[in-house]
């Protein structure tokens, strides 16, 4: 099977302008640290104290140094120890 293409004169095309980069606004609130998310999700796990919400933990920052803390966490409960 041949596939053939023709191509004829295209009309011509305007293309807009791309936005000029904007300047960081002045006053505009620092970036923030990534870090406070993650801990932030450690606490919401902790505060439901389940099982499946530190797999999710673990799960989404397995190698993050509060993944250990979820393990032991898990671990506890498990065990009926707190």
């Amino acid at each position: 099977m041949m596939v053939v293409l023709t191509v004829s004169a295209c009309a011509a095309v305007t293309v807009p302008e791309a936005e000029p980069h904007q300047p960081a606004q002045v006053g505009a609130a620092p970036a923030r640290d990534g870090d406070a998310a993650v801990r932030e999700e450690f606490e919401s796990a902790e505060r439901a104290g389940t099982i499946a919400a530190y797999q999710l933990f673990i799960a989404r920052h397995p190698r993050h140094e509060l993944a250990q803390r979820a393990r032991d966490r898990i671990d506890r409960i498990q065990t009926g120890s707190r």
